[in-house]
């Protein structure tokens, strides 16, 4: 992490504070830059507010650097949230800004703590034995942003709670079979050992980039009851407002293209990452938009 990403840095004007974070979330926000001119300004900030914690937690718990030292900081990390959630007057730009959007969308602790202990664990577990694990840890690692930004819309309820960590959980079950390689060069397989060994794919054969007829079965086995998490989660479009619906709808059939190019290509996501190009978000984007004006 360099210099500009340090704990360290310090702000003490709020506008400053809220261009640091406008600034990380400009490049990630992937499918929510489409719903973004639709919103208020303040709702644009408050979202951009948790991209950037997002943000920074995870750049924390990636960095190559010694197990040890990215616990530290992610010790550091937790606790100026603390003092952020206590009402203590902030100096990190990230928690500043987060401080306004906490205070002003009433938003609970919890899911801001459960994503560094997701992160925590990174460092601690490189394996899973079943899916019930992973699931556990996706519940940890993806549902809380999914939670944040139902509170930011108002929107939350245990209905659309329950679809919305369907759809964070499949999106992060998703990125886990497309980045199989990137995640072996951490040292880490999400691919459940119970899994890998029911169909009779070793860790050497993963780390060969061994696309056999086992891996294949595997593989189609992880895709097809992604797309059951995906199918659950489609339920929140007809519970949401637009525009936020517009976006749930970008995310889901976001995912479930991924899976599809993975599949169509033999399921071999070691020669070549499967992301969606330029083509597939303008054709996402207009199934989306066709589907709320008639919907």
């Amino acid at each position: 992490m360099s210099d500009r990403r340090s704990l360290d840095l310090k702000v003490e004007d709020i506008d400053a504070a809220r261009r640091h974070c406008r600034r990380l979330a400009s490049s990630h926000y992937e499918n929510f830059t489409v719903v973004l001119p639709l919103l208020n300004s303040k709702l644009r900030q408050d979202l951009a507010n948790i991209y950037a914690y997002c943000r920074w937690v995870d750049d924390l718990a990636d960095r190559d650097l010694p197990a040890e030292e990215i616990l530290s900081d992610l010790d550091k990390f937790e606790t100026m949230l603390v003092a952020t959630v206590d009402g203590s007057p902030p100096t990190h730009p990230v928690f500043l800004a987060l401080q306004e959007t906490i205070e002003r969308r009433r938003l609970k602790a919890r899911p801001f703590y459960d994503l560094i202990s997701a992160f925590r664990q990174d460092q601690q577990k490189k394996e899973y034995e079943t899916f019930t694990e992973l699931v556990d840890y996706s519940r940890r690692s993806a549902a809380p942003v999914g939670r944040l930004v139902l509170d930011c819309f108002e929107a939350r309820s245990d209905l659309t709670e329950h679809y919305a960590d369907a759809t964070s959980i499949a999106l992060q079950l998703v990125n886990f079979w497309a980045d199989v390689p990137i995640d072996l060069d951490l040292g880490r397989i999400y691919l459940p050992r119970a899994d890998r060994r029911r169909f009779g794919v070793s860790r050497q054969e993963l780390e060969a980039g061994k696309v056999n007829d086992s891996f294949a079965r595997l593989m189609s086995f992880e895709i097809e009851r992604t797309r059951d998490w995906l199918r659950v989660g489609w339920e929140l479009v007809d519970q949401l407002d637009f525009p936020l619906s517009l976006a749930v709808q970008l995310f889901n059939a976001g995912g479930w293209k991924v899976l599809d190019k993975i599949e169509a290509n033999g399921y071999d996501v070691f020669s070549r990452r499967r992301t969606l190009n330029r083509r597939d978000k303008i054709i996402l984007l207009l199934k989306g938009a066709w589907a709320s004006l008639v919907g």
